[in-house]
């Protein structure tokens, strides 16, 4: 089974100057300045650091396995989180799975 929709993810590297909107299916291999948002039916793996929140909206998908060094809002998406949130994760729907080696340095709100 194909994990991303069209099977074919767009992978950027190298600083990235925010804020970014992820439209499709993309990899972030380095840093995001801004806020990052992915919107619905979109997919994110970030590989990487973002300075500011990450949002997930409804429907979309986000793999956290870098830094987060603001907040993570899930509005109904599905987020792995593998890595690291400097901010608080914030539960607003959607599923959200943190795996035991990730960190959250902020708080977990529903």
């Amino acid at each position: 089974m194909d994990p991303y929709p069209g099977g074919c993810m767009q992978v950027i590297a190298g600083r990235i100057d925010g804020p970014l909107v992820v439209r499709t299916a993309l990899e972030v291999r380095g840093t995001v300045t801004g806020s990052v948002t992915v919107l619905p039916e979109a997919h994110l793996v970030l590989r990487g650091v973002c300075k500011g929140d990450v949002v997930i909206s409804e429907g979309a998908r986000a793999e956290l396995w870098g830094i987060v060094e603001g907040d993570v809002g899930n509005q109904g998406g599905k987020v792995s989180i593998w890595g690291m949130i400097e901010g608080d994760l914030i539960r607003g729907g959607g599923e959200t799975r943190m795996s035991p080696d990730s960190i959250l340095r902020g708080k977990g709100k529903s």
